[in-house]
């Protein structure tokens, strides 16, 4: 009887698979998975960060203040981009922030700082005085309705806080971008409530030639006015 032993010299082309091993064998070795490095990472080096940071601060990301739109006034649409002026303050800087009401010809957004629970009397008192604020400046105005947003933060309530320290501070950057989302105009001024605009200024920005105006404004005052000339 002819026995094959698989030899591919003795009976080239013949026997199981036409005598070639690979066939025979078709289980290659696996591949090993290939480690993506960004992955590895975002996974081990990014998190434990925020954790490392997360033990200190008792906490990563956004406070969750309590916001609410006491104001928000429109007027007609102006010819060409407008600018609105972006600011924040506590209670205790009303006065400044009505004199930039006043001062600023066109948009303005400011978020005020309560530090007092919603539906405490403080909360309700300061509501009160904010408008009656807002009311005074309107008057004030030569005509027309104004373009205002004012936005209220609120204490960050007990159960959020986490660490005293930290929980606790004036939420400046909290303040400054709920200002800024209210904004409606295509560019944006921010600007220190301390600082008062002289009444100009709004045209000024928005004018052909206001590069080479504002190089040129000497240091008398003609910006920054105290007296809104």
């Amino acid at each position: 009887v002819e026995m094959y032993a698989g030899g591919e010299d003795d009976h080239p082309g013949r026997g199981p698979h036409g005598g070639n091993w690979k066939t025979a064998c078709p289980c290659s070795p696996p591949v090993p998975a290939r480690l993506d490095l960004a992955e590895w990472f975002e996974e081990h080096i990014s998190h434990a960060e925020e954790e490392a940071r997360a033990v200190v601060l008792g906490r990563v990301g956004r406070l969750p203040y309590r916001r609410e739109v006491l104001l928000r006034t429109g007027s007609k649409v102006r010819e060409g981009p407008g600018m609105c002026l972006v600011t924040q303050c506590s209670l205790d800087r009303l006065d400044r922030l009505r004199e930039q009401l006043t001062s600023w010809a066109g948009e303005v957004s400011a978020a005020v700082f309560i530090d007092a629970p919603p539906s405490s009397d403080a909360s309700v008192a300061a509501r009160r005085g904010i408008r009656e604020m807002c009311f005074e400046a309107a008057t004030k105005l030569p005509v027309g309705t104004p373009a205002w947003t004012i936005v209220l933060l609120y204490r960050l309530e007990d159960e959020h806080v986490k660490c005293d320290a930290y929980d606790r501070l004036y939420p400046v950057n909290a303040l400054r971008n709920a200002a800024l989302e209210h904004a409606r105009s295509d560019l944006v001024f921010l600007l220190d409530v301390d600082f008062v605009p002289s009444r100009r200024l709004h045209d000024l920005l928005l004018g052909k030639d206001a590069g080479r105006q504002l190089l040129n404004v000497p240091s008398s005052g003609r910006m920054w006015s105290t007296n809104n000339r």
